[in-house]
């Protein structure tokens, strides 16, 4: 059975745009180190009730995705891993979510976004 080492990619997104119905989103992040022959690189997105994945791009590069894709989905990007790499998304979300944590998720800060109320992203390393 293949170990799995977890990165979560949580805040600080960027948001881009400012329909918080159809909320686009950046982050950027590095290629993880240490990386071996053998290894694969994915990464996760699992989105709320509710929410779902209209658009992804890594690096520029459009990713195909189902229509209406709430997740789990799970991406092999290993080939694509530059130094530093960008992420971007684009969810259908109700409005109200935004501003349903007390806690801070999901909330906006000027032009910064805390993804957690919507999507959980995270990359996952398989060593077998």
């Amino acid at each position: 059975m293949p170990s799995v080492h977890t990165i979560r990619l949580t805040r600080p997104w960027n948001l881009l745009g400012d329909d918080l119905n159809q909320i686009r989103a950046e982050r950027f992040f590095h290629r993880p180190s240490g990386l071996a022959q053998g290894q694969s690189v994915w990464l996760v997105i699992d989105c709320q009730v509710g929410c779902s994945v209209q658009a992804m791009r890594l690096n520029d590069v459009d990713c195909d995705l189902p229509e209406g894709c709430s997740g789990p989905f799970r991406w092999q990007i290993a080939s694509q891993l530059e130094p530093r790499n960008r992420i971007e998304l684009e969810l259908l979300t109700p409005q109200s979510a935004l501003h349903s944590s007390a806690t801070g998720a999901g909330q906006k800060f000027n032009d910064r976004l805390d993804l957690s109320s919507f999507a959980e992203v995270q990359l996952e390393i398989e060593s077998e």
